[in-house]
């Protein structure tokens, strides 16, 4: 049986020295977005409110003045890096629990 297989792998020694940068300057600003939404939504966590009026995702084209698809990629991103904190978080919690039992029994 046959697969084909096609990738969408961009190597920067292919590209222009403009389309490098463009695309260089692209993921910082992502990685921007992702960083304000991750404080952003940790801050919500802890019970304090949002200090803007919009949702988070206007707020994010507001910011970095652009359009849906990098903000929203960057607030999914974020919380999905927050919940898998949240249950690395607790993970450890049992895990210190259970040495602190096994400690006591010695």
């Amino acid at each position: 049986m046959k697969t084909i297989t096609c990738s969408n792998r961009i190597y920067y020694s292919e590209l222009s020295l403009e389309e490098a940068n463009a695309l260089h300057q692209d993921i910082q600003l992502y990685h921007a977005m992702m960083h304000t939404a991750y404080h952003l939504l940790c801050l919500k966590s802890e019970g304090i409110p949002f200090s803007f009026d919009d949702s988070l995702g206007k707020e994010m084209k507001r910011r970095f003045h652009t359009n849906d698809y990098f903000p929203l990629s960057a607030i999914q991103e974020a919380q999905q890096h927050l919940s898998n904190d949240f249950a690395n978080h607790e993970n450890q919690k049992k895990a210190l629990k259970a040495q602190c039992k096994a400690i006591e029994k010695k």
